[in-house]
């Protein structure tokens, strides 16, 4: 488990190792990126990662960290850790919000895991904030993309994943650092 939680918080520093707008592709100065923003993270815990990462962090900036808790123990570390929590039904749903302190809980959505068949329920109706699906095939996944298409959520323009999760952008985890690529 804490490993886990370990190796969430390094994805996350190094995602923020190297940022996107650091890329400046300036042909006439011969600067690709800003390289003294690039910095390592020397994050020492059950990982030990120096980091940067190769390349620059995602379009998306950073993206949700999704948690599918095998256990009791998995459900607190998902709670502390994850922007989206991966439940087993609609009781699951309600224990967990149960469980916690709304106020003092972060940002987070609950995703229910859910079976689909052609013809079956909206396959967003339920207590959760969203459905990740399971038993689609290569025959009714189309009828499952149609249906999902005409859910109003897809009727807006296009954003990242974050905002169609309705998360808030995410808590800066790396401060400072050295630089990668120290400018002399």
């Amino acid at each position: 488990m804490d490993a886990a939680v370990d190796a969430v918080s390094v994805v996350r520093k190094l995602w923020e190792s190297w940022p996107g707008d650091s890329i400046v592709d300036d042909a006439e100065r011969g600067i690709f990126a800003e390289s003294e923003r690039i910095v390592y993270i020397d994050h020492a815990g059950t990982f030990s990662v120096s980091g940067p990462l190769n390349v620059p962090e995602p379009p998306q900036r950073k993206p949700p960290v999704f948690w599918r808790p095998a256990n009791e123990a998995e459900l607190v570390a998902a709670r502390r850790t994850a922007d989206a929590v991966i439940l087993a039904d609609e009781d699951a749903v309600r224990r967990y919000r149960a469980h916690f302190d709304p106020d003092a809980a972060r940002d987070q959505v609950l995703l229910i895991d859910r079976p689909w068949a052609p013809g079956g329920v909206s396959p967003l109706t339920t207590e959760a904030d969203g459905v990740v699906f399971r038993g689609a095939t290569t025959t009714t996944l189309p009828a499952l993309l149609g249906a999902i298409r005409r859910e109003p959520i897809f009727q807006e323009p296009r954003r990242t994943l974050r905002d169609r999760l309705g998360l808030q952008a995410a808590e800066t985890v790396l401060s400072g650092g050295r630089s990668a690529f120290p400018v002399s």
